[in-house]
């Protein structure tokens, strides 16, 4: 009886939820609001009917059977943390043994995605407010790459939260090149676009000769190389998914890694730092003030920014 009321009161709570979505325009951040809203009803009415308990992991929560045992809801965190922490359970049941108490930090990683999200909060608030002329092809073309980007960021933090440096790697690459594109594009008129061909490389995004010319704080030759290298597979690439596990004598698969997901971090950390001189200048003609550039010589160049560099430098020493 009890697994039939909590089967309706699921049932009931998930129904209500889509039938109040159905026909209704909403945004994202609702419908993630009142989808959170159901699973914490869920999880409440859960623990009530005394079916499941929840169990706090490195990552989130768990929902496990109220009957589990202290011992067996420990070796589940120390599977979940295991992943997390790209080590097997037998190594870090060794690491902590049960018994001793873990402290859930923020890692370093999270540390540096929780600032490139405030990073891109204040770029696309200052964005918005940009009153461009959709006029102008370029500058319109300008607005939809940089527009769509958000939603590659917002993967990218995903995969980087999740220990999935590879593929991260891979959209950090495909952000960069997007900024490329805008800085190529952005001084170029209706006419000149008019009489571009496809296949005109002209305006290619792996043309960084201007983006190098106006950037002052990166190297931005060095940086585009290291980038490519890790977003394609190589010799050296495919020798870091292998590793050799002390505790079960084994070459294991690394699938995710907090040490090369650190690295991504700072990667994207340095490219959302990009995407500010790429706003600015891209939209240079209706921006009064800057923050970023300063003219030189009548053309631009982005202000030294000694936080960033020292940022940076402090985030490589934990690597």
């Amino acid at each position: 009886m009890r697994d039939c009321c909590f089967c309706c009161r699921r049932n009931e709570l998930f129904h209500n939820f889509v039938s109040s979505s159905r026909g209704n325009s909403f945004s994202t951040s609702a419908t993630s609001a009142k989808l959170q809203d159901v699973i914490e009803k869920l999880k409440e009415t859960s623990v009530k009917l005394n079916k499941l308990q929840i169990l706090q992991t490195v990552r989130g929560e768990i929902l496990v059977p109220n009957y589990f045992d202290y011992e067996t809801n420990y070796k589940i965190y120390s599977a979940v943390a295991s992943v997390t922490l790209s080590k097997s359970v037998d190594s870090f049941l060794k690491e902590f043994p049960i018994g001793k108490e873990i402290k859930k930090e923020q890692t370093s990683t999270e540390q540096i995605t929780t600032e490139i999200q405030f990073q891109l909060d204040a770029i696309y608030a200052k964005h918005k407010k940009i009153n461009y002329s959709e006029d102008n092809i370029r500058t319109f073309g300008v607005h939809t790459s940089l527009s769509r980007l958000k939603h590659s960021y917002e993967v990218c933090i995903f995969l980087i939260n999740l220990g999935f440096y590879f593929e991260a790697n891979t959209i950090i690459r495909l952000i960069f090149e997007q900024l490329v594109f805008c800085i190529n594009v952005a001084d170029v008129t209706n006419e000149e676009y008019a009489k571009l061909k496809p296949g005109d490389l002209s305006l290619s995004s792996t043309k960084i000769g201007k983006l190098e010319n106006i950037v002052s704080d990166i190297k931005i030759g060095k940086f585009y190389g290291d980038l490519s290298n890790r977003a394609h597979i190589n010799i050296n690439e495919v020798g870091k998914y292998l590793e050799y596990d002390d505790e079960i004598k084994q070459v294991m698969i690394v699938e995710r890694s907090q040490k090369l997901t650190l690295v991504s971090s700072i990667l994207l950390l340095t490219v959302s730092y990009i995407h500010q001189i790429v706003l600015e200048y891209s939209f240079k003609e209706f921006i009064t003030e800057f923050e970023h550039l300063e003219r030189i010589n009548g053309g631009y160049k982005s202000i030294p920014n000694i936080e960033f560099r020292n940022k940076i430098d402090t985030y490589h020493n934990l690597v």
